[in-house]
C-alpha cells in the first residue's frame, strides 16, 4: 500500500522537515544524528575539555553552543551527551564549583525547565586558563528569550 503524500510534499515536491525540538527540549544520551546541527542551526561557540561537573564528574567533554541549544558530549563515550534547548534555560550564571579533575574552578551553571521537570547543569572548563572567561563569554552569547505568544 502506497503512502499518500503530505501537504508539504504536494505543494513543494519534497518531504517535510521533522519538527524542531532542539530549542524546546532537554534530552540525554543522544545518537549521532540528533547531535548534528539541523538546517538553520549555527554553531556560535565551541569549548573543548569541558566537564559536566554535576552529572559526569571526572569525564572530559565538548561543549557546543548553537543558536538553538547547548550540547555537551563526553569525549570518552560519545553516547553520553546532553542537549539543552535555549527556550528551556531559565537562569545562566558563572559561579565557583568543585571539579574532581581541577579542584575549585569557575563553572557555568544552567537552571532549566522542560515541562514539569527541572534540571541543573554545571559545566567546568578543564584546561588551564579556561573556566571563567570562556564560560562567561558563552553565557553572554545566549540570545534573549522570545516574547510569548509571538510567532517567528
Amino acid at each position: 500500500m502506497e503512502r499518500a503524500p503530505s501537504l508539504a510534499e504536494s505543494l513543494f515536491g519534497r518531504r517535510a522537515e521533522p519538527e524542531v525540538w532542539q530549542d524546546r527540549e532537554v534530552r540525554f544520551d543522544l545518537g549521532p544524528a540528533e547531535l548534528q546541527c539541523r538546517r538553520g542551526e549555527e554553531v556560535l561557540d565551541y569549548l573543548d575539555c569541558v566537564e559536566d561537573t554535576k552529572g559526569n564528574n571526572g569525564e572530559p567533554g565538548e561543549l557546543t553552543f548553537t543558536n538553538l541549544r547547548l550540547m555537551w558530549v563526553c569525549t570518552r563515550s560519545r553516547r553520553t551527551s546532553i542537549s539543552v534547548g535555549l527556550d528551556c534555560i531559565t537562569q545562566i550564571t558563572v559561579k565557583p564549583a568543585a571539579s574532581r579533575l581541577r579542584g575549585n574552578v569557575s563553572a557555568l551553571y544552567l537552571l532549566t525547565r522542560h515541562g514539569t521537570q527541572r534540571f541543573e547543569f554545571i559545566f567546568t572548563a578543564l584546561e588551564a586558563g579556561g573556566g571563567g572567561p570562556e564560560l562567561l563569554a558563552v553565557a553572554q552569547v545566549r540570545p534573549r528569550p522570545r516574547p510569548q505568544g509571538r510567532a517567528w
